[in-house]
């Protein structure tokens, strides 16, 4: 984890970690065996085949779906229209558009790093 988010960002390491629980989960699955017999027993790989396909069908959506933003912009006075937002090794950072201003905001929007007004001189 202290190698991954760095180097792919928190979404794609939940992602990573989904599919090897999924994959583990499926692994289960089709080891299992349901009691002796010969029907019962086709029948039981059968529908173990068919939920690991179907449990294969939401991690494939989320991972080719759209994504949309991390979480809401966090400007002052609660919001603004998010422009842009990044995952850096260290920080959470979003450039938030509030009226004339343009604000930078890191990790949980506690604080505004930034704030550039263009009809004002600081």
């Amino acid at each position: 984890v202290l190698w991954l988010i760095p180097t792919i960002g928190t979404y794609r390491t939940f992602i990573v970690f989904a599919i090897t629980l999924l994959l583990v989960s499926i692994i289960g699955l089709v080891a299992t065996r349901p009691g002796a017999g010969g029907p019962a027993r086709s029948r039981g790989r059968w529908g173990t085949s068919l939920l690991s396909i179907l449990l294969l069908i939401p991690m494939g959506l989320a991972i080719i779906a759209p994504q949309g933003p991390i979480k809401p912009p966090s400007g002052t006075n609660g919001g603004g229209v998010l422009v842009t937002e990044r995952e850096s090794p260290y920080n959470y950072i979003q450039v938030v558009r509030v009226g004339d201003e343009t604000q930078l905001v890191l990790n949980e929007g506690l604080g505004i790093h930034s704030i550039y007004n263009p009809n004002q001189i600081l």
